[in-house]
């Protein structure tokens, strides 16, 4: 099973997907600071970071950006509650700063644990 890190400001979000994917067997910590975050990752090993894109320290785009050049083994799945924002498409401008998927909230199960099996195989 794997490692994964979920990143949210939001604490009721990274416990609901903690208990998710903790569910089926990964390793999970979640926190609710993007530097925090950050700093995890660059000094432990995870396989995957689920990311939400909007957050008052460091906002999630910087956070996948920063990370998918740092640790580019670590996948990354961004997340928002504004898929569009703005008239701008968050979780494309996510997948092309190194997202290797996107999913909005509110989320249901059976697609996050799709979206973080896919992630895990790429």
């Amino acid at each position: 099973m794997a490692q994964i890190l979920i990143i949210d400001d939001d604490p009721g979000v990274g416990g609901v997907l903690k208990r998710i994917l903790s569910s089926e067997g990964h390793e999970v910590q979640s926190v609710t600071d993007s530097q925090v975050g950050v700093d995890l990752i660059n000094g432990q090993e995870f396989d995957l970071a689920i990311v939400d894109i909007f957050m008052p320290q460091k906002s999630g785009l910087e956070v996948i950006q920063e990370l998918s050049k740092s640790k580019p083994k670590v996948k990354l799945i961004a997340m928002t509650a504004f898929g569009g924002h703005d008239d701008v498409d968050m979780r494309s401008f996510a997948e092309r700063y190194g997202a290797v998927r996107s999913f909005e909230k509110p989320f249901h199960k059976d697609d996050v644990l799709t979206l973080v099996a896919e992630a895990l195989q790429t």
